[in-house]
């Protein structure tokens, strides 16, 4: 590639803003435009400001193939909430994610405070 053609890609780069810095400086435009928008929770958190009330309505369709701390910050954004799941569905899997279980967190932390004891003792 040209070194000028180079230059010019960078320039552009610069002159491009995230979709984040869009949404922070134009939110009032945005939101009177596109008063409906489709996304993920996860796409939520990242890209909209965590302000109370910004939607109207928030609705989670599938929510049985998601979990609740997903949707926490999301649902902190809407005025009412619109919940839709299954209970005949399976639930959302974790094979790919990492969570936290407190539960077995604990366990093995009596288990391993027990270990410690019998050695110092």
């Amino acid at each position: 590639m040209p070194t000028t053609k180079r230059c010019a890609v960078r320039q552009k780069k610069r002159r491009l803003w995230p979709i984040r810095n869009l949404i922070f400086e134009f939110t009032n435009l945005l939101f009177t435009l596109y008063p409906c928008w489709l996304m993920s929770p996860e796409t939520v958190s990242e890209i909209l400001p965590l302000q109370n009330n910004l939607f109207d309505v928030i609705i989670f369709d599938e929510a049985s193939q998601m979990f609740v701390e997903n949707a926490i910050p999301t649902i902190y954004r809407g005025a009412k909430i619109v919940i839709a799941g299954d209970d005949q569905q399976l639930r959302p899997t974790s094979a790919f994610m990492a969570r936290v279980d407190d539960e077995e967190e604990e366990i093995i932390d009596i288990k391993t405070a027990a270990a410690l004891k019998k050695k110092v003792c």
